[in-house]
């Protein structure tokens, strides 16, 4: 963080989201906030607050936070859990590899200008559900929670999956984010004006094939599951 580069405390949820979006826009992994006085306790909590609100965006792949304090200065500075200084570098390959699957189902046609949104993110479900396998091995420190592993290795547990999907939205200029239980996360995509539910992880772990009634659910109907 440059010196003198810092926000106030956040005061609400929504002020916390609105820096962190900012952090995202400007390309960087770090913020410091001006929080004199702020206690362990009341730092592991913005911790775990800032790692909530980055799981709304899990295409970013920032799943892990460290936190330094000092003159008044609280720095929170974001990574991916088994990618240590290459996270950079991971998200990167990520948005390249994003971007050539964008570039080639375009050119060859499977995308096409007069489709609906809820077509075009019916393609992108059937490629992430044709190119990516569960990883069953993953533990807490996996490259299987980010989207890197699922475009560079094929393989991917629930957050990468869906942070995978949700770049693919986006390069589309489709406006989604997720939902979650401790357990599980999936996307939240609005499609030509209607909200639906996406589950790229559950909707290829059917056997035989896809399972396209992960995709496009209502918020009962995905709720329901659990």
């Amino acid at each position: 963080v440059e010196p003198g580069t810092y926000s106030l405390a956040p005061a609400t949820a929504e002020e916390l989201e609105s820096s962190l979006r900012y952090m995202l826009a400007r390309g960087s992994d770090q913020i410091a906030f001006y929080y004199p006085g702020l206690s362990e306790a009341e730092a592991r909590r913005l911790m775990d607050r800032s790692l909530a609100v980055m799981k709304d965006y899990c295409e970013q792949g920032y799943n892990e936070v460290r936190c330094t304090r000092g003159a008044g200065l609280v720095t929170l500075a974001f990574s991916a859990a088994g990618a240590g200084r290459r996270t950079r570098e991971y998200r990167a390959e990520a948005m390249e590899a994003a971007a050539a699957v964008h570039d080639r189902l375009w050119a060859e046609g499977i995308l096409r200008p007069d489709m609906t949104e809820l077509e075009k993110a019916r393609v992108y479900y059937e490629w992430i559900c044709e190119n990516c396998s569960y990883d069953y091995q993953a533990g807490d420190g996996s490259l299987s929670h980010i989207p890197y592993n699922l475009f560079v290795n094929g393989v991917a547990v629930c957050d990468g999956y869906t942070g995978a999907y949700n770049l693919l939205l986006k390069l589309e200029g489709i406006s989604c984010t997720t939902m979650s239980t401790p357990d599980h996360i999936w996307t939240v995509a609005e499609l030509d004006g209607t909200t639906y539910h996406i589950d790229t992880t559950w909707g290829d772990m059917t056997t035989g094939g896809i399972d396209y009634k992960y995709f496009a659910m209502s918020e009962k109907e995905a709720l329901g599951r659990f």
